[in-house]
């Protein structure tokens, strides 16, 4: 273990009980708070905003800048929090098109520091979606990570140490979130290049592929606001091969970017009841192809997909294996 892994582990918890706020200090810098509201009902449950600009204008004065993620809207007006605010909404549970990241790591990158790369002297940002968990921690590992030269692991346990109470789990648990995080450390690596391609789905695999299960292909639209349904595979797209279920669309699957998501679904009626479950996987063409290669696959067991709502719960197991086969357009 790293000295610095060693400091995060054992490092005091940072949040401001008694300002009345469910804030946290990831580092002197990046302030991560679950989602303010300044409209009823809301503000008697969540982060109250009167306060937390009144806490930020206190300790930071004009130095501090808001980055939120929620596609379901902030729940404030720009102008009560100066206008200082930038908006990359994607949907809860899921990653965000990874060609948002280089642009959010570049403002945040020239809001805290210089025109020489040293940190602007009590200069925040402030980072929040809903709950301030999954999306925003994502955010805040991959800026630590991309700028700041940590390890992948060292920035998840110091995002679970900061922000979730003991015994409460990881903050990243999502695990298209937690892939998305490691693509971070990929193209940082690889001197933060990224091309973003059109790409076409060309087969789907699926081995032990349970009855009534549909298979889906989908992807961002709107800037990564929406996701959207590009298609749903029909019996007569459908072969067995050497113990896999081969799906072939009929027609061309083309998707706006690099990212890809395959959303299986299932409901059966047993015992007189319906038994639902659902599963879905992201991932980005870019990085599972090596680069810049034109084709590539895709694989990943049951086990390793995400569940409903952002849980590691997916209800009835739907199949075993999945491989995806694309080629960029």
């Amino acid at each position: 273990m790293t000295s610095l892994l060693r400091q995060i582990v054992a490092g005091p918890r940072s949040r401001h009980p008694e300002a009345g706020l469910d804030l946290c200090y990831m580092t002197d810098q990046i302030i991560i708070t679950s989602g303010p509201s300044s409209m009823y009902p809301q503000y008697a449950y969540r982060t109250p905003l009167d306060q937390l600009v009144k806490f930020l204008d206190y300790k930071h004065g004009k130095e501090w800048g808001i980055w939120e993620f929620r596609a379901e809207g902030t729940g404030y007006p720009d102008s009560e929090v100066y206008n200082r605010v930038w908006h990359y909404p994607f949907p809860d549970h899921h990653p965000p098109p990874f060609g948002l990241v280089p642009k959010i790591m570049a403002e945040m990158r020239h809001w805290l520091r210089d025109e020489n790369g040293k940190e602007r002297k009590g200069r925040v940002v402030v980072m929040h979606c809903k709950a301030g968990k999954g999306r925003s921690g994502m955010m805040a590992c991959s800026y630590l990570i991309s700028e700041c030269g940590w390890t992948v692991s060292e920035a998840l346990v110091r995002f679970t140490e900061r922000r979730i109470r003991p015994g409460f789990g990881q903050g990243v648990s999502i695990a298209s979130q937690l892939r998305w995080v490691g693509y971070v450390n990929r193209w940082k690596c690889s001197g933060k290049l990224y091309i973003e391609r059109q790409i076409e789905v060309i087969e789907v695999y699926v081995w032990g592929l349970r009855e009534g299960v549909k298979v889906q292909v989908e992807g961002f639209v709107e800037e990564g606001k929406a996701i959207k349904l590009f298609h749903t595979f029909t019996k007569h797209e459908r072969i067995l091969a050497d113990g896999a279920v081969i799906f072939k669309p009929s027609t061309r699957v083309i998707l706006p970017s690099s990212d890809i998501n395959i959303h299986f679904k299932r409901q059966n009626k047993a015992l007189h009841r319906w038994t639902m479950g659902t599963a879905h996987v992201w991932f980005n063409a870019y990085f599972e192809g090596n680069g810049p290669d034109d084709n590539g696959v895709f694989e990943i067991n049951w086990d390793r997909m995400d569940g409903i709502k952002g849980l590691s719960y997916k209800g009835v197991r739907a199949l075993d294996r999945l491989v995806v086969v694309w080629e960029s357009v």
